[in-house]
C-alpha cells in the first residue's frame, strides 16, 4: 500500500483554497478519484481540470482529468468531451502511430470536429460525414446539423448551430440576420462564450466585431439591437477563439488581435497590412496559447500583452524558417501537441521537462528541404497552381476514445486532387493528402459528459486492464490498459481545480471529504 497526500479543497470560481490535508492510502495497482462537482449555469465558459496529480518528491506530472478547450481552424473542440490520463514512468511502448479509416472517394483534405460524441468530417459542399463505429466507415450525416463553413457547438445539453446569418440553438431560430444583405451588409456567426454571441459585420463602407448578450436560460431571443460593437474599418473574418478566465478572444484574418471582457472590446493587435494569422487556440495550463502564421511558433496572451515563444516548437535544422503555420493544437494524455505546415510536422510538449519532442510527419514524401520552402513546389508551379498548393497541413486534432485522431490537407482547394493536372505526382503521394491518422498513447480516455442543470458525481477509476470514466453511477467510457502502467506510480499530491486544461470554473470537491 502507498502512502497519498491528498489535498482536498474547495473550488469557488475562480478563487482556490485548501481547506485542509488528510492522508489516504491506495493500492499500488487501483487508481480511485471521486468527485462532486457543481458546474453552474453552461455560459459556454471553459469548464477546466478536476484535478491533477503529481509526484511528491519530483513534481512530476502523473494523472488528472478535465475538459480540454481548444479551437483550430473551423472548429471548437467538442466542450462535454472530457480526459482522464495516465502519464506512465518506466512503461516503454508509448505511442504507436498508424492510419485511421477515410472516406471512400479519397478526399484530398480532411477536416475533424466531433459534437454529441460523434466523431464527424467537415464536407464543405454537402452534410457532413459521420464516422459509423460499428462499420468502421464514414456516412452521410443527413441530418443537415452543420453544413458548408458554419460552426456548432454544444450548449446547456443542446446544440447550438451557426448558419452564416442565422443561429439555431436546439434546432430552433433564434436569431435570423438575412435581411441585412438587403442593406449590402453581411453577418457571420463566429463563437459563443462567456454569455455572448460573437460575430462579424461586413458592408462596403465598413467593418466590425460585434457581441450579443444571450444565454440559453434567457427568456428572450437575442436581438442585435443589444450589440456592443467594434469597428475595424477594413472587412474581417475572426479565425479563431479562446478564452482567458472570463476574458474572450479574437484573431482575424487581417492580423487583429481582440479581446471582451466587461462587456467592453479591446484591441490587443491592430492589422498592419503584414501577413500574421492565429489559427489555433488552446487553454493550457491556464495560459492562451495561439498558434501563428507565418512565425509557426505559438504566441500566448497573458491577460496584458501578447507574447511570441521563439522555438516553440522549434524549427527543425532542414527546413526553412520562412512560411510556417502552427494550424493546430490539442492536449492529449495530458501533454500538449502541435502541428505545423508545410511539412506536417506534428510536435509533443513534454510537461515535467517543458521540452518539444518531434513525433515526425504525418506525409511520407517529399523529403523536407531548406529549398524550396514547400513540398513540391516545381509539380505545382508546372499545373499552373501556386507554388505552396501543395504544403501539407495537419488540419485537426480530435482526442477520441483512447486515442488522438488527426486530418490532414494540401493547401486549400477542392476536396479532390485533379489527377490530370496534378499529374507530375504520383497517385501514392496525392493519396497522402486528407489522409486520417490515429496517435494512440497507452493511458488516456475521453468520455462524453451529460449536461444537468444540478451537481454531478464522477468517479475516475484505473484497475487492472481498465480504466473508466463514471458519471452519476454510470460508466460512460472505458478503455483497456496494460496493468504495468499502474505500478510504477510514485506517492503523489492531488491538486483540485488546476492543472494542463486551466482553472476548474465552477465548485468541486472530494466526495464524502
Amino acid at each position: 500500500m502507498k502512502k497519498i497526500i491528498l489535498p482536498i479543497c474547495l473550488i469557488f470560481s475562480p478563487v482556490l483554497s485548501f481547506s485542509h490535508n488528510i492522508e489516504s492510502t491506495q493500492s499500488s495497482n487501483k487508481i480511485t478519484v471521486e468527485v462532486d462537482v457543481n458546474f453552474g449555469q453552461d455560459l459556454g465558459q471553459n469548464f477546466g481540470t478536476f484535478f491533477e496529480a503529481r509526484d511528491v518528491k519530483t513534481g512530476k506530472l502523473l494523472f488528472g482529468a478535465g475538459f480540454p478547450a481548444t479551437y483550430n481552424t473551423r472548429f471548437q473542440n467538442d466542450r462535454y468531451q472530457m480526459q482522464f490520463f495516465i502519464r506512465t514512468q518506466k512503461f516503454k511502448k508509448q505511442h504507436k502511430l498508424s492510419t485511421f479509416p477515410r472516406p471512400s472517394n479519397m478526399y484530398a483534405q480532411s477536416y475533424l470536429y466531433s459534437i454529441n460524441n460523434n466523431l464527424r468530417m467537415a464536407y464543405f459542399q454537402h452534410d457532413d460525414l459521420v464516422f459509423d463505429k460499428k462499420s468502421k466507415s464514414w456516412v452521410d450525416e443527413q441530418t443537415h446539423l452543420r453544413q458548408g463553413s458554419n460552426n456548432i457547438y454544444t450548449l446547456r445539453g443542446k446544440t447550438l448551430t451557426f448558419q452564416d446569418d442565422k443561429l439555431l440553438y436546439d434546432e430552433k431560430i433564434i436569431l435570423d440576420l438575412s435581411e441585412s444583405k438587403k442593406n449590402d451588409e453581411e453577418y457571420k456567426f463566429s463563437y459563443y462564450a462567456q454569455g455572448h454571441i460573437f460575430l462579424s459585420r461586413h458592408s462596403k463602407k465598413n467593418a466590425s466585431l460585434i457581441a450579443i448578450p444571450w444565454t440559453p436560460y434567457s427568456e428572450s431571443l437575442p436581438s442585435i439591437e443589444r450589440a456592443i460593437t467594434l469597428n475595424t474599418k477594413r472587412f474581417s473574418l475572426i479565425y479563431s477563439n479562446g478564452q482567458l478566465n472570463s476574458e474572450v478572444v479574437a484573431c482575424t484574418n487581417t492580423g487583429g488581435i481582440y479581446s471582451f471582457k466587461n462587456k467592453k472590446w479591446k484591441i490587443l493587435r491592430n492589422p498592419d497590412g503584414n501577413s500574421y494569422q492565429v489559427y489555433s487556440m488552446i487553454t493550457y495550463n491556464n495560459r492562451l496559447l495561439m498558434g501563428q502564421y507565418p512565425s509557426g511558433f505559438l504566441l500566448e496572451y497573458d491577460g496584458k500583452n501578447i507574447i511570441t515563444h521563439q522555438n516553440w516548437p522549434p524549427v527543425p535544422e532542414n527546413a526553412s524558417p520562412s512560411a510556417r503555420e502552427l494550424q493546430t493544437t490539442a492536449i492529449y494524455r495530458g501533454e500538449l501537441f502541435a502541428g505545423v505546415w508545410p511539412w506536417a510536422e506534428l510536435w509533443r510538449l513534454d510537461p515535467d521537462t517543458n521540452k518539444w519532442i518531434a513525433m515526425g510527419r504525418l506525409f511520407k514524401s517529399p523529403s523536407v528541404t531548406m529549398n524550396p520552402i514547400h513540398p513540391y513546389e516545381q509539380e505545382a508551379s508546372a499545373s499552373g497552381a501556386t507554388r505552396n498548393q501543395l504544403g501539407q497541413r495537419i488540419t485537426s486534432m480530435i482526442p477520441f476514445g483512447d486515442s488522438l485522431l488527426m486530418g490532414t490537407s494540401w493547401k486549400t482547394g477542392e476536396n479532390t486532387i485533379d489527377k490530370y493536372k496534378f499529374s507530375l505526382i504520383s497517385k501514392s503521394k496525392r493519396d497522402e493528402y486528407g489522409a486520417l491518422h490515429r496517435l494512440k498513447m497507452p493511458g488516456s480516455i475521453v468520455g462524453g459528459f451529460v449536461w444537468k442543470d444540478e451537481p454531478v458525481k464522477l468517479k475516475f477509476v484505473a484497475q487492472g486492464n481498465e480504466m473508466a470514466i463514471w458519471q452519476d453511477g454510470k460508466k460512460i467510457a472505458s478503455t483497456s490498459i496494460d496493468p504495468k502502467i499502474l505500478k510504477d506510480i510514485p506517492e503523489y499530491e492531488i491538486y483540485l481545480g488546476k492543472g494542463v486544461f486551466g482553472k476548474f470554473t465552477g465548485q468541486i470537491k472530494i466526495s464524502n471529504a
